[in-house]
Formats: structure tokens, sequence, C-alpha cells
């Protein structure tokens, strides 16, 4: 049920979402043009980038909970209520967009070559963490491994079974077909958002290239080992999913105007799906 969560504010947890992206990119935006005074530390800066992040993993895992989403209430009969609702197919889509917009897209987490020279991190953070026993933080935020532990989480959750058998079951659930959100909406979406270089023929700088890779190692192993608890349907849109993305990367390969780095990506991403595609199904116990 997305409206049972905890820390979020407003009546409407979507919203509140929303709101929260907005004042993450705010924040950043303010960040990049700051203007430190003497003597003051650049910690700051990468307080504020560190920060932020952890705001948009919050307020995007409360838009997951949109997806497949089924409100539940504790009402016995004669409330004139039913117990079990799935979430309009219209708020659904609208957390799906925000997620796609702001957590896949290729201008999800861009932050310029400056703001990245200028986080560094506080003596005094490194000397605090010491006296607590904690690992010091490094010199050298990887930012590009912070982004990606974000959209790790958020694609556990859409690409997860539970989210997969919420949606193939709320399709029963509704009076009529266009009234439920299918799950091979969600994973078109993803794929969209995440590869939207192969349509655009652009360069695939490393924070995107990590995404691509998470996704491509997710399928992967949906259609090599698939868990006891996945749908059926699932392992099926999957596995087309896949096909699609070797017949798109194929096409990709050798064009001109990518670094040499996105051109290795793209051949280790067909050779990956290539071998998930070819090799046979090894089923797990549920």
């Amino acid at each position: 049920d997305p409206a049972v969560n905890s820390f979020d504010l407003g009546a409407d947890p979507l919203a509140y979402a929303q709101k929260r992206f907005a004042l993450v990119r705010e924040l950043w935006e303010r960040t990049e043009v700051k203007s430190l005074q003497p003597g003051e530390p650049y910690s700051i800066l990468r307080r504020n980038v560190a920060r932020g992040l952890g705001e948009a993993q919050e307020g995007a895992l409360y838009a997951t909970k949109y997806v497949g989403g089924l409100t539940t209430l504790r009402d016995r009969a004669g409330s004139g209520r039913e117990p079990l609702s799935p979430i309009a197919v219209d708020k659904q889509r609208a957390a799906l967009a925000l997620l796609a917009t702001e957590v896949f897209s290729a201008d999800s987490f861009r932050f310029s070559p400056a703001l990245l020279r200028r986080m560094a991190v506080s003596p005094f953070d490194r000397e605090d963490a010491q006296e607590l026993g904690r690992t010091p933080p490094s010199t050298d935020l990887a930012v590009d491994q912070q982004v990606l532990a974000l959209q790790r989480a958020v694609l556990a959750q859409l690409m997860g079974d539970t989210i997969a058998q919420r949606l193939v079951n709320n399709e029963s659930k509704v009076d009529r077909p266009e009234q439920a959100l299918r799950l091979s909406e969600l994973y078109a979406t993803l794929h969209a958002a995440i590869w939207s270089e192969l349509r655009t023929g652009a360069d695939i700088p490393l924070a995107r290239r990590n995404l691509q890779r998470e996704y491509t190692v997710r399928v992967a192993s949906a259609l090599l080992r698939p868990t006891g608890s996945m749908p059926s349907d699932a392992r099926a849109l999957l596995r087309l999913q896949a096909q699609q993305l070797a017949a798109d990367l194929a096409r990709a390969q050798g064009k001109r105007g990518r670094a040499a780095e996105a051109n290795a990506h793209l051949a280790e991403m067909r050779a990956t799906i290539d071998e998930a595609l070819k090799a046979p199904l090894v089923r797990q116990a549920a």
C-alpha cells in the first residue's frame, strides 16, 4: 500500500516524492554555483551531493510502491468499501514516469566537472570516523557508485518478483483491462529509459554504463536462474526484452561518435545477453 510509509509528509506520498526530487535538483543547482567564503571547507559541497542522493532514493522508493500498488483496508463487511483495490492506473503510470525521468534517464544525475573537483572530504570527518571506529570517508567520492547504489535499490524493487506478481494479480482485480498497468509496460518503460542512447546515438558516460550493466545482468540472471517465486509471465517478457536488447545492441555496435569505452561496453553487454539467450534454463526451487 503506497499510502503506508515511514517518514513521508503529506496526504499524497507520490506528490511528496515529486516535491522531494524537485528540492534535490534545486539543492544541486545551488551547490553547482555556490561560492565558498575564504576558510570554508569544500566538504560542504560534498555533503550537499550526498544528502541529495539520500533524499532522492527515499523519494524514489516511495514512488515504486505505486507500481502494482494495492490499497489495503481493514474494513469488515457492511462498511461500503472494498478491502483490496488496485491503485488507479493513471497514478501507477505517473509514478513510473517519475522514476523513468528522475532515476533512469540520461539526464537524471549530472554533475559538472568543476563541482566534482571541489568535493573534498573534511579532515574532521576522517578524524571523527576514526574515533568512532568507522571506516574514514575516502578522499575522492566515487559519485558514479553512489548513483548506482540508488538506481540498484530502485531496480531491485521494480524488477523484483513481488511487484511482478502484484501486477499480474491486479489484472484480474479490475473491471476492464485498460484499468490495469501491465507487466509488459513496466519492462518496456525501463528498457526505453535505460537504453535511450541506442536510439539517440549519443555517447554513453560512466554512470550510464553502470546502470545499463546492472539492468543487463538482472535480465540475464532472470533467464538463466529464475527464482521459484518469479511469475511465468515475467520470465517470458524478460526474454522478449533480452531479444530486443540483443537486436538493438547489434545495430548500435561500431557506430561512430562513441568513445572506445562505450563501444567495449556495448560489445560486452551484447555478449552477456547472447549467452543468456543461448544457455539452457536452470530452474531454482521455490
